[in-house]
């Protein structure tokens, strides 16, 4: 285990950090006043009654992945790279919790299928983000500690990693949209 840690630290890291802030999404939900939450549980009725447009959650989708795949190109990008991609797990486990709540257990099945798209696109932001920190970690070593890196091959790799990415995010997206459009297995 410690060696895998030690070959790994960046992967170990991000997943500690994922764990850690999915808790506080859960938490943060759960400290909440009753106004508050009678708010929350009334603005996913509205979210489930009238969704997003396509083309809303496509581009805010897909500016995020983009917003965090600029950023691994620059050694500074590191720190808003984790800020991003911990705001967006947070909002997810916060949005879970808050539709588990509101929707009840009876409508589970309807509820994982309703967010198997968002766990996609949640992965991707996950790999995303890792590819990023990796890059800008071996833009780093190599401009900085002068470490022998072959920085060519790695950034092609890296550029290579946009394309599948955008690719599944537009499926991703479009499958989000459909199943919030027809909620047909949830009762509101």
């Amino acid at each position: 285990m410690k060696k895998w840690i030690k070959n790994n630290k960046v992967l170990f890291i991000l997943l500690l950090l994922s764990i850690l802030v999915f808790i506080l999404g859960f938490y943060f939900h759960a400290i909440q006043d009753e106004e508050t939450k009678n708010l929350i549980k009334n603005n996913v009725v509205k979210e489930l009654t009238n969704p997003n447009s396509i083309t809303s959650i496509l581009l805010t989708n897909s500016l995020l992945l983009i917003t965090i795949w600029i950023l691994g190109i620059s050694i500074i990008g590191i720190i808003v790279v984790v800020f991003l991609y911990s705001w967006k797990l947070f909002i997810f486990s916060f949005e879970l919790c808050s539709y588990l709540v509101t929707l009840k257990i009876n409508n589970l099945l309807g509820l994982i299928i309703l967010f198997i798209p968002l766990i996609v696109y949640l992965f991707l932001i996950f790999l995303q983000t890792f590819y990023s920190l990796h890059y800008s970690i071996s833009l780093f070593e190599y401009l900085i500690l002068k470490k022998k890196k072959n920085i060519l091959i790695i950034t092609k790799r890296y550029i290579k990693l946009l394309l599948p990415i955008i690719s599944i995010n537009i499926l991703t997206s479009l499958l989000q949209y459909y199943l919030f459009f027809k909620h047909f297995l949830i009762k509101i």
